[in-house]
């Protein structure tokens, strides 16, 4: 039993080893690191190119890119339609030369007239509480 637990202990801290190692040598290397999932967040328009800003409490703001040309024109339509929108994008995000990047697969959901960052949404509340009033 105490060589099972021996046994044990030994693989989980090979374990954590092998991915501190990983994490550090992502972030300490020039080599780009991936990573593919759903992103949500407003479209931002900066120097002739469009922004994802994440509904997240960071509030961290992609570079938008594609392979697709019919994605950029896609956004392109909504930012013209829509003064307040939010969108899901499904997404491979890249961290190179100190620039968030997504290149965008697929516009998966938009959610027009409305805002995802909880800051604007308490705004809108207390818009609403003072009309009332």
């Amino acid at each position: 039993m105490l060589v099972f637990l021996w046994v044990n202990y030994i693989n989980m801290m090979k374990n954590i080893w092998v991915a501190s190692a990983t994490l550090l040598l992502g972030i300490f290397s020039n080599v780009p690191i991936h990573a593919q999932d759903i992103f949500m967040g407003t479209l931002v328009t900066k120097d002739q190119s469009f922004y994802l800003k994440r509904c997240s409490v960071g509030s961290d703001e992609y570079l938008i890119k594609s392979k697709d040309p019919e994605i950029l024109k896609q956004l392109q339509q909504l930012n013209q339609n829509y003064s307040v929108f939010w969108l899901s994008l499904l997404a491979t995000a890249e961290y190179e030369d100190k620039i968030l990047k997504l290149d965008v697969e697929q516009i998966m959901d938009v959610h027009p007239n409305r805002n995802c960052h909880l800051n604007q949404v308490l705004d809108d509340l207390s818009q609403l509480d003072t009309i009332e009033n």
